[in-house]
């Protein structure tokens, strides 16, 4: 089944790497109807993630008053990122799907010690991320989608996984792989999930 609507938007953030870089990645999104665009939070910048999010709460809010129902997708570091945006905005958020993202800092806390030097932001992300979880309600999660693999060498399951969400987990190994394989490939899951939850949004 296609969709011809366009009212739907899919804000994808990126993680260390920038998926903007490849534009085309989601182009199939649109034959049902979701237009995909490119948060960059540039998380190598000296920017404090203070103010990146509230740089992307702004964008939110911008596709919001033009009449857009929109979704946020986080992908790798992009993944706490996107619910901190849907915990301060989640009123007006459709839907959020985590793919092989951080989330929680779990057991991880050496790696993040590492990070902070390479991307300050990124570790102020995933820790306010952590802390505030729990403002989450059941209603809140059954919103959230997240996609792990089997096998990821960058993000343990554990982090990338929300207690009262759809939680999915992929064949295919290898941390990159895993994302591109499902944003670009498998991605009716995201899609269906997106628009099954729009219809009972606002």
């Amino acid at each position: 089944m296609q969709y011809q609507s366009t009212k739907h938007v899919a804000v994808i953030v990126a993680g260390l790497g920038g998926l903007e870089n490849f534009p085309t990645l989601t182009s199939s999104w649109a034959k049902y109807g979701i237009e995909t665009v490119h948060f960059k939070p540039m998380w190598k910048s000296a920017e404090s993630f203070e103010n990146k999010l509230g740089r992307f709460l702004g964008f939110i809010d911008l596709l919001v008053s033009q009449g857009k129902t929109v979704s946020l997708v986080g992908t790798s570091a992009g993944g706490s990122m996107v619910v901190n945006a849907f915990i301060e905005r989640r009123k007006i958020i459709n839907t959020v799907v985590v793919v092989c993202g951080w989330i929680t800092v779990g057991k991880n806390s050496a790696i993040f010690d590492k990070l902070r030097l390479k991307a300050p932001s990124f570790v102020e992300s995933v820790s306010m991320c952590d802390d505030r979880i729990e403002l989450l309600t059941l209603e809140d999660r059954s919103k959230i989608m997240t996609i792990s693999s089997v096998m990821d060498e960058l993000v343990p399951s554990e982090v990338s996984r929300l207690e009262g969400a759809k939680n999915i987990k992929t064949l295919i190994p290898i941390h990159v792989v895993a994302i591109l394989f499902n944003l670009a490939l498998a991605y009716r899951k995201i899609i269906d999930f997106i628009l099954d939850n729009s219809n009972t949004t606002r």
